[in-house]
């Protein structure tokens, strides 16, 4: 605990590690009442590999007034970025190429 102090301490980052919890806190709270989040306005895009067990938000992009998809990838690799990249620019370009 000493460290995780001095660290904040020394590098005079407490005061926007805190703003961030209590700018987010507001969110959560309303979360908590059950009030539903307004609909995004940006496009969403969740790229899982075959062997992924679980989506990071916990399921398909919902509320979203613009285009969304999701999907497994047809390689089942999980380091797209590095070791298929042609494949990953592919999706990237296919998934914007509808919104411009």
């Amino acid at each position: 605990m000493l460290t995780n102090i001095s660290i904040y301490w020394l590098t005079q980052s407490a005061g926007p590690a805190a703003n961030f919890y209590y700018e987010g806190a507001e969110g959560l709270r309303q979360a908590a009442a059950g009030v539903q989040a307004p609909p995004l306005t940006t496009p969403v895009g969740v790229g899982c590999s075959l062997t992924t067990s679980s989506s990071p938000s916990g399921g398909s992009p919902t509320g979203t007034s613009r285009r969304s998809r999701t999907g497994p990838s047809s390689t089942g690799r999980s380091f797209r970025r590095d070791e298929e990249p042609k494949l990953l620019t592919d999706d990237i370009r296919s998934f914007f190429r509808p919104l411009a």
